[in-house]
């Protein structure tokens, strides 16, 4: 059995990685839309992967000048889906 930290990186193994120029905060995004995979690599070093992300997410995210703003409303949208799914489950 893998750990989380296993999983991730198996994950993002499979995302095409791109550099984000011009961000404070991002270095490098990818997407891999057969899994509807989203991952973010920081200027830190750390490595982010949302599974479920749709094309149109996405599209969203690189078309918005502010990534640090992008990433905020993205991270809000998967925290309120898992909010919803626990909450649909009781």
């Amino acid at each position: 059995m893998m750990d989380k930290t296993q999983d991730r990186d198996e994950l993002a193994r499979l995302i095409p990685w791109e550099k984000v120029s011009g961000s404070s905060a991002i270095d490098s995004i990818g997407y891999e839309p057969n899994r509807q995979l989203f991952g973010i690599r920081t200027i830190a070093g750390k490595e982010y992967v949302y599974p479920d992300i749709s094309a149109q997410q996405y599209r969203e995210f690189t078309e918005n000048k502010s990534k640090g703003a992008a990433w905020a409303r993205l991270r809000k949208q998967v925290e309120e889906k898992n909010r919803k799914a626990v909450t649909d489950i009781s």
